[in-house]
Parts: structure tokens; C-alpha cells; sequence
């Protein structure tokens, strides 16, 4: 069975960080890379887990924001991405 190298998340609102953050607590890949489409969203998630990883319990595990180009080479890629529910708007139907 291969071993999951690099795994993609799209979209780092409230679920997509969530993902991260089990992703990092499971050691699903030693590569994690973050793409949202809100400039900045990405890389302050990615600072923020690269700063919590900065312990001995996670060796050689790396997690950085990207681009749709770094999608092409990853094992799997997880989309948290979705319409966001704005003030005073109604979910229901």
C-alpha cells in the first residue's frame, strides 16, 4: 500500500482548518499544502501549523500554502471549499 506523501487542502475556512489540524494530529502525509482563494487565508493557516509543528513530535513534516499547480502531484487532495453563509442570509431553503 502507498503511503500518502503529500496531501492538498482546498479551502481554509472553518472546516478546512479543522482538516488541517486532524490531518497534522494523524501524520496523514509529510507534506501538507493549503490553497483558498482569499489571499492570505492559506499562508497565515499554513504559518500557524509550522509554528505549533516546531516540536519533536512532528520530524519532518512540512506545511505551506500553494497554488492550483501544486495540486498536480499530490496523493490526495481534500476539498473544504463552499459557499460561505453571509451575515443575515438564510441557509435554509
Amino acid at each position: 500500500m502507498k503511503r500518502t506523501q503529500k496531501l492538498a487542502i482546498l479551502g481554509l475556512g472553518h472546516v478546512g482548518s479543522a482538516v488541517l489540524m486532524q490531518a497534522v494530529a494523524l501524520h496523514i502525509a509529510p507534506e501538507i499544502v493549503c490553497i483558498d482563494v482569499k489571499d492570505g487565508v492559506a499562508h497565515g493557516e499554513a504559518l500557524d501549523m509550522m509554528h505549533a509543528l516546531s516540536t519533536d513530535l512532528y520530524p519532518g513534516m512540512h506545511v505551506s500554502s500553494g497554488t492550483w499547480e501544486d495540486l498536480a502531484d499530490a496523493d490526495v487532495i481534500i476539498c473544504a471549499a463552499g459557499p460561505s453563509i453571509l451575515p443575515g442570509v438564510s441557509h435554509e431553503r
